[in-house]
């Protein structure tokens, strides 16, 4: 009786369903361990380092320090600073670590778990899709994995967080399908403009793409099968996306109304689609590194062999995204006339080749920028959308080999055998060793960098404000020297209260109070070398500078010394003579921390609190606009 009973229940849908969901998820997290190494991992300390990793650490702290990621008056001193002239970020996804941070106030654990969670969050979002067009559950777990794991999701990894965010993707998917196959139905109304609004608040190329993807589905779909109503909803879709679009971005654009445009933020140029375009080289061969020699060689034998290296090579597609798109490639000139999956293959074939069109370097990208907008740069990136085409390809004639095959015990075992083969090869194929990251050595790096800050820290009044050398422009300025970019930005990474000169808003008159003052020893002295590199030569820091810093609240001076040609040798000796004392000085001594708490006691002395006032207004001053 109790057999029966359990029998009865594990065929009821919901329970296969939910099932199906803990096992992917389970595995999910069983690879992801092994791939990255978790094992090793310590979740207070960032994946990676340096460059944009840096940049992604810096907004996930200010988003836990000031509440969202607007304002940060711990940036930019003595005025604090905006990002909302830069939102290289998007509301979902910060909205999902606002929810990560109930539960840590440490800004590595929030990046770290969010990012972690991008992974079980394709995967379920892709058995959605998947199951809403009966591909069986065992198929749909393979696949999802598969789409979880692809060479984009480790390439992108921490360095572009909320590229590698591209969980709903195979739900916009879904989406664009119904609308071509005429499976958009009252009842899949609200679930498809939920869907439509979330698009509109992720990452900005991911709602670029899908109003493509839904104008080539609805445009086609009514041509092809003469029903105007399609394209009537396709309209609807892409309207209810850029409303949100719109209403996520009202910041950005409400700001600029009321202070004008910051036209030197995030600029592009159209021809830089020339440079960050999708290569079908990249799209169709192995991963550098890959755990086969003869694919390694491969390889490694194209990148030797190409001048320009970037991006691009985030869009590998693996083995298994070859054998789909390829597929699709078939379908779309050889399909017969009927079909069981004709019905999906077509779309896909068609959405994959209209891909490649808009990304490809000189496709219809580079028209769109030159003629529109050429905001939209880093075409490489609609790869992903291309991974989910094929690998759902691939999800249909696995299907289609199950029916075939038969539902024999033999043939069954014999399929699930096959699954497991997949993905298994699917998996070694899409990743490698180096996937896992060094993490003893970044935390014995992090751990030098916070010792060095709380030292800092504890020599100053809580909420101090630091001025830092070189000077170096945000965002996206060319490194200084031996300086990463955004390298100006640790400071504020380990400290609690402390207020940093770095980080100031390009285009914004409190980014010029420095060179206003005489204080910009950095972006205006650089000098670039024959081999691209700059370096400051220029380096003068005469007593009228450094009373100006006293003025204005600054209670020390930090000092980035792989900014400067000699190793900040020249500028360091002449803060030591006017300030008559040693500084701090890193482990790696690499950093130097002059206190200006004594120099600043000896220079008030001088002045009545009536003068002293009137000389912190001067130093505040802003240039005229």
């Amino acid at each position: 009786m109790a057999d029966d009973k359990m029998t009865r229940l594990l065929s009821r849908p919901w329970v296969q369903m939910a099932s199906a969901y803990a096992a992917v998820i389970a595995l999910c997290l069983v690879i992801l361990t092994w791939v990255l190494g978790l094992t090793h991992a310590d979740l207070t300390i960032p994946f990676q380092d340096g460059w944009d990793v840096t940049e992604h650490s810096m907004l996930v702290k200010s988003v836990l320090d000031t509440g969202w990621a607007w304002l940060n008056p711990y940036l930019g001193a003595p005025f604090g600073t905006q990002f909302i002239d830069y939102p290289f970020y998007d509301n979902l996804d910060l909205a999902l670590m606002r929810t990560i941070a109930m539960f840590t106030s440490n800004y590595a654990v929030v990046m770290n778990l969010f990012f972690l969670a991008t992974f079980p969050l394709t995967v379920v979002c892709s058995m959605l899709a998947l199951r809403s067009f009966d591909i069986s559950y065992l198929t749909a777990i393979v696949i999802s994995l598969l789409y979880a794991f692809v060479p984009y999701h480790f390439y992108q990894g921490e360095a572009h967080l909320f590229v590698a965010a591209y969980f709903l993707l195979p739900l916009m998917t879904m989406v664009i399908l119904w609308l071509w196959t005429g499976q958009f139905t009252r009842q899949r109304l609200i679930p498809a403009i939920i869907i439509s609004a979330l698009v509109g608040s992720v990452f900005g190329y991911y709602v670029f793409f899908s109003c493509y993807f839904l104008t080539v589905a609805a445009v086609i779909a009514a041509i092809r099968f003469k029903n105007p109503e399609r394209l009537t909803w396709g309209a609807a879709l892409v309207a209810v996306v850029l409303v949100s679009l719109i209403i996520n971005t009202s910041p950005t654009w409400l700001y600029g109304i009321r202070h004008g445009r910051n036209h030197e933020v995030g600029a592009r140029g159209p021809g830089e689609s020339e440079i960050w375009g999708l290569k079908l080289t990249h799209l169709l061969l192995p991963i550098s590194g890959h755990r086969l020699p003869l694919l390694r060689k491969i390889r490694r034998g194209y990148d030797r062999a190409t001048f320009r290296y970037n991006e691009n090579k985030t869009a590998t597609l693996g083995t298994m995204g070859d054998a789909g798109f390829f597929v699709l490639l078939g379908w779309l000139f050889c399909a017969p006339e009927d079909g069981k999956d004709g019905d999906k293959l077509t779309p896909l074939a068609v959405l994959s080749v209209s891909a490649v069109l808009l990304g490809t370097i000189g496709g219809l990208g580079t028209i769109f920028n030159f003629l529109v907008h050429p905001q939209i740069r880093a075409y490489t990136r609609i790869s992903i959308y291309i991974a989910f085409f094929s690998l759902f390809a691939v999800a249909l004639l696995l299907d289609a080999l199950r029916r075939w095959m038969g539902d024999a015990p033999v043939a069954t075992w014999l399929w699930r055998g096959l699954l497991a083969v997949v993905l298994c090869i699917g998996i070694l194929d899409q990743t490698n060793p180096s996937f896992a990251f060094d993490y003893a050595s970044l935390k014995s790096d992090y751990h030098d960098q916070q010792t060095f800050v709380d030292q800092i820290e504890a020599s100053v009044p809580p909420g101090a404000m630091i001025f830092q050398l070189p000077n170096v422009l945000f965002p996206e300025s060319t490194p200084l020297g031996d300086m990463s970019e955004y390298d100006e930005l640790r400071g504020y990474l380990h400290s609690h209260s402390l207020k940093w000169s770095s980080g100031a808003m390009t285009g914004r008159l409190c980014a010029l109070w420095a060179a206003h003052h005489g204080l910009d020893i950095g972006e205006q002295q650089a000098e670039t070398g024959p081999d691209g590199v700059r370096t400051l030569h220029i380096q003068a820091f005469p007593l009228e500078t450094l009373n100006t810093l006293v003025f204005a609240g600054f209670s020390g001076i930090y000092v980035d010394r792989h900014g400067f040609w000699d190793r900040g040798a020249t500028i360091t000796s002449q803060l030591k003579t006017l300030l008559g004392e040693q500084p701090l000085l890193s482990k790696d001594h690499r950093l130097e921390f002059f206190n200006l708490t004594s120099f600043a006691a000896g220079l008030r002395a001088k002045y009545t609190p009536e003068q002293w006032e009137a000389e912190r207004r001067t130093a505040l001053a802003l240039p005229p606009q």
